[in-house]
């Protein structure tokens, strides 16, 4: 059988993930959202395999060490069993360290680890601009989702654009709002239900047919050929 470690940085992203890989590709997976671990279940010929990049300890996020320390792991491990690997990671912004952020530094940095072990790579949100989950979970809003997103997207606007000592601390301590608007969108169009709880994989609210998720599509069709 051919087995498949997809590394991710989180709850959010192991979330959405299996719902694109379940919805484009028909795998079918177990979660279990408190290690941030999935396993496809539904294909005798193939095995997949989604986990954060601490896979042991189960928690999201990823920084140097512990991607070095996947790398070894890939290197030691998954090389010596036949087991393919493949990076699910964010651009971020040239404002984030360790490692550096901003899609032409994170692809320098991934492809100076290709010389230590072997894996594909994947840096959303497009493999080509900076930015991460929420920009793609921005660009897919459903038509259902749309006019109130569009609301929102006035009312976050309109904090930002707050002067002076108008600013609430909160914004001065998160300048960008994006991680916040779309928890607001998913929690106003869900409700207080438990639907909420995996918001970033509810096919009501996002649009996963959409043109913008064509890059990473495309990237899946390569390698799981």
């Amino acid at each position: 059988m051919r087995v498949i470690n997809i590394y991710i940085e989180g709850k959010s992203d192991l979330l959405f993930m299996s719902h694109f890989l379940n919805t484009h590709f028909n795998f079918v997976f177990e979660l279990d959202t408190k290690s941030i671990k999935a396993c496809s279940t539904n294909n005798p010929n193939l095995k997949i395999a989604l986990q954060s990049f601490t896979p042991n300890t189960g928690q999201g996020g990823i920084d140097n060490k512990k991607i070095k320390a996947l790398i070894n792991e890939i290197k030691t491990v998954n090389e010596q069993i036949g087991i393919e690997s493949i990076l699910i990671i964010d651009a971020d912004t040239p404002d984030h360290k360790s490692p550096k952020g901003g899609f032409c530094s994170r692809k320098e940095y991934l492809d100076e680890l290709l010389k230590e072990a072997e894996f594909k790579y994947f840096i959303v949100p497009t493999n080509k601009d900076n930015g991460n989950l929420e920009v793609i979970l921005d660009s897919i809003v459903s038509a259902k989702g749309k006019a109130f997103y569009s609301c929102l997207s006035d009312y976050i606007n309109g904090l930002l654009d707050l002067k002076n000592e108008n600013i609430p601390q909160y914004i001065l301590d998160n300048p960008n709002l994006t991680k916040e608007k779309i928890n607001w969108y998913i929690y106003m169009m869900l409700g207080k239900s438990t639907k909420n709880k995996e918001g970033v994989a509810n096919a009501e609210i996002w649009d996963l047919s959409s043109a913008h998720l064509g890059p990473l599509k495309t990237f899946f069709n390569e390698v799981l050929v």
